[in-house]
């Protein structure tokens, strides 16, 4: 029979003790950033696209577009993110970007900036969602934007009359 130190013994007890106790001091504090889960009662609202407005037309730019959003609301009492779709379907099932911890903006509206512009002669569709970190919101309703190539004129070349005419 294998018998165990006592000094490894209390060192066990004392780990399995932390262990609880520590569990207990993680879900008392329900703003900390390690939460254990998701609080009861907790009801976050959708934001809501802003802008670029729905079927909007944006002209291509090397400047990455900018989106603005109305803040969701929460009855908790945890600091709110928002999570950001931009897709080229409606279904959001093929994704050219995604955010996870977009902080929102003081004044009820959150602006964000895209990392890189995105590619013109296509049709954006784009949703977002708050969190706490453990509860989470709904989707926004999905909204479009069509990005398009800018329109260049060409210097004229003059065709008629040629030569020389006197």
């Amino acid at each position: 029979m294998a018998r165990l130190h006592p000094a490894r013994g209390l060192t066990a007890l004392v780990a399995i003790f932390c262990l609880g106790a520590c569990e207990a001091a993680k879900s008392a504090n329900p703003t900390a950033p390690s939460v254990a889960g998701p609080i009861p009662g907790v009801a976050i609202t959708a934001p809501r696209p802003l802008e670029p407005s729905a079927g909007t037309t944006l002209t291509f730019s090397s400047e990455p577009p900018v989106l603005l959003i109305e803040n969701a609301g929460t009855s908790g009492v945890r600091t709110l993110f928002l999570q950001l779709e931009i897709g080229t379907d409606p279904s959001l099932s093929q994704l050219v970007h995604q955010a996870d911890q977009i902080a929102p903006g003081g004044d009820g509206r959150t602006v964000y900036r895209l990392p890189a512009p995105l590619g013109a002669g296509f049709t954006y569709y784009w949703r977002t969602r708050a969190s706490d970190g453990a509860n989470t919101g709904p989707y926004s309703a999905v909204s479009d934007f069509n990005v398009v190539p800018p329109v260049v004129i060409d210097t004229p070349t003059p065709t008629e009359p040629s030569g020389n005419i006197s």
